[in-house]
């Protein structure tokens, strides 16, 4: 299972509460720039999770069309202060050979890379927005069990004319 840890784009400060912040246009643009660079690396998403926060679920709206049709899924083991634990789990009925994309937040796509691929949450990883992490899982889906195959910036991707 190749799992791409997504963060969402760059988003606005001004809302009524965390929850409710929405992505810039630059955001926006960064994202779509994420899109049209994965499309062209992976040739099938199985699924898109989500955080139910509104920024993560608009870049999981923009990236679902760069795919054929991909269902997104909310998911609240997604959140900034999730357990990466419960995260595994949840994945756990998805099929070995998946390519699933999982929009979330910081800090929880920097702990759950850590716990996936070091096996603590001591690794000490940075993801900005619009930044995507592909880590391989095999068979069993566990601590320590994941590796790392790239973190790439939205930046970097443009600069490679990936994006």
């Amino acid at each position: 299972m190749i799992l791409y840890f997504i963060r969402h784009g760059e988003a606005g400060h001004i809302a009524p509460s965390d929850f409710e912040r929405t992505l810039t246009v630059r955001g926006e643009g960064a994202v779509q720039g994420v899109g049209r660079a994965l499309c062209g690396v992976i040739h099938r998403v199985h699924c898109i999770f989500a955080s139910p926060l509104v920024r993560a679920q608009q870049t999981a709206a923009i990236l679902q069309g760069y795919f054929d049709p991909v269902p997104i899924e909310t998911c609240n083991h997604l959140t900034p202060e999730a357990a990466p634990s419960n995260l595994l789990a949840e994945l756990g009925h998805c099929t070995n050979d998946s390519n699933i994309l999982l929009v979330s937040h910081e800090p929880f796509i920097s702990t759950c890379i850590s716990y996936l691929t070091y096996g603590t949450a001591d690794a000490r990883i940075s993801i900005r927005p619009a930044s995507v992490a592909c880590v391989h899982v095999g068979a069993v889906i566990a601590q320590g069990a994941g590796r790392l195959d790239w973190l790439m910036t939205a930046e970097q991707l443009a600069r490679m004319n990936l994006a």
